[in-house]
């Protein structure tokens, strides 16, 4: 799961730098259909909003990138705080 986080990270970082992107968290499951997912969460930190209207396009990046590597998971992307991330990794532990 460590080489899909960076993988997912790394394509954040580079498409949308000034997001303000501090963490990602990447947790696989399974849909309705039992399709396999991937679960990312992706904290934000900072106050300034701008650009942050074009992550919604940041799910068509991710899955380029992940099929490249070989992986045909689908992404389903979270954006909350970093605060608020932190209390999401505490209870899924």
């Amino acid at each position: 799961m460590e080489t899909l986080t960076k993988l997912i990270r790394d394509v954040l970082l580079e498409q949308f730098p000034d997001a303000g992107i501090d963490r990602v968290f990447v947790a696989s499951g399974l849909d309705s259909d039992g399709d396999n997912i991937l679960r990312v969460t992706v904290g934000l930190s900072g106050k300034d909003l701008r650009g942050r209207e074009r992550l919604v396009g940041a799910t068509r990046h991710v899955m380029t990138k992940l099929a490249e590597a070989g992986n045909s998971d689908f992404p389903i992307l979270s954006f909350v705080s970093t605060q608020e991330m932190g209390k999401i990794r505490r209870a899924a532990a």
